[in-house]
């Protein structure tokens, strides 16, 4: 029966180690390739290039010591599983065991080569987490007194010269997953990390056609006033601004004309309604906007805030996460090609309504 256990895992491994060896093999052959011209590119590369600029994942994430398996039972007296297990290897393989210094040698090969490093790269292993775990491997496999049933039979292997040293590979970064548990999951880490498309944070919005349309223009031009009559006319509207005080106008202003709208702030929440439901309508500071509901218009004044850079990133979180089918932007001109290089990434339709001030500007002297 322990024989059949052995071999379901021997078979298990071979399709790994398979794998392995093809990405192994192309590895060395751009490995090679590449070597003849390490020597004459040398000179040309930075002097001044910081020894420890792979060194970002070691500061993140500490190793998990990975102690040798020591059997202090026989084979004959009741022990665990995985004490039979490891003594497995020694009986297939004849039942001699590991020379050390061969092993050495083996070991230190596999570390020596470039293909390995570059694998070991991909998996997530800089050139400090790769040594870290290669010292305590080593430590493994030579402290060990017995050894795991797989990576023993392929150490015999290699030191007969029936395997490769390039076969340790999937052991090896077994054993580096347990020192650091972070690479099982590095896939998540990445996509968790990668800020290079915010637009995709948010996808409900990304699943509406929405149609922008910026309302340009100084101060008492009128684009505020027109975004809010698209509002107030709309079956459900959110009015984001960048101050209380305008968002407490608006609720005003709103309720006054006969359309109901409750008040969302930093502060307080009030509703239209005296029984406390919730109208169709809202005006919010910006910081409150709500991201889970769905309007028919929306309007976010002030735009030109998105350059701030304390509070811009409220904004910019509106303007790409709202669930609007159209969007009134209020704001200075100079913010139109920002908007329209933004929503480029987004897909959404950007219509520019330009404004011009309505009264005259007069300067005090003093």
């Amino acid at each position: 029966m322990l024989l059949a256990i052995s071999s379901q895992r021997l078979f298990s491994r071979s399709a790994i180690l398979a794998a392995y060896k093809h990405q192994i093999s192309s590895i060395s052959i751009h490995s090679n390739n590449r070597r003849h011209r390490s020597s004459s590119q040398s000179h040309r590369s930075n002097p001044n290039r910081p020894a420890n600029q792979t060194d970002n994942l070691r500061r993140l994430f500490q190793a998990v010591d990975v102690k040798p398996i020591i059997s202090t039972e026989k084979l004959d007296t009741p022990t665990s599983t995985k004490d039979v297990d490891a003594n497995i290897g020694q009986e297939l393989t004849g039942g001699k065991t590991l020379d050390r210094n061969s092993l050495l040698r083996v070991i230190t090969d596999f570390y020596r080569r470039d293909e390995i490093k570059k694998l070991a790269a991909d998996q997530g292993l800089d050139i400090r987490l790769f040594q870290d775990a290669y010292v305590s491997f080593r430590k493994f496999c030579i402290q060990s007194t017995v050894l795991p049933v797989d990576l023993h039979i392929v150490l015999s292997d290699i030191i007969s010269g029936s395997g490769h040293a390039t076969d340790i590979f999937p052991y090896f970064l077994r054993h580096a997953r347990e020192m650091f548990p972070h690479l099982t999951c590095m896939d998540d880490l990445k996509k968790i990390s990668d800020l290079r498309d915010p637009a995709n944070w948010y996808p409900d919005a990304r699943a509406i056609q929405r149609k922008v349309i910026f309302h340009a223009g100084p101060t008492n031009s009128g684009k505020t006033y027109h975004a809010l009559q698209r509002f107030m006319n709309s079956e459900s509207g959110v009015y984001c601004g960048p101050l209380k005080l305008l968002a407490s106008e608006v609720f005003y202003k709103t309720n006054a004309a006969g359309t109901k709208c409750d008040l969302v702030t930093g502060e307080e929440r009030r509703y239209a309604d005296p029984e406390g439901k919730a109208a169709n309508h809202v005006a919010c500071t910006v910081e409150m906007t709500n991201l889970t509901t769905v309007y028919d218009v929306a309007v976010i004044d002030e735009i030109q805030m998105m350059r701030d850079p304390q509070r811009g990133w409220a904004w910019t979180r509106a303007l790409l996460g709202i669930q609007a089918k159209e969007i009134h932007l209020c704001g200075e001109g100079s913010t139109i090609r920002l908007i329209q290089e933004l929503m480029v990434t987004t897909g959404d339709e950007v219509e520019i309504r330009e404004y011009k001030r309505l009264t005259k500007l007069n300067y005090q002297e003093r």
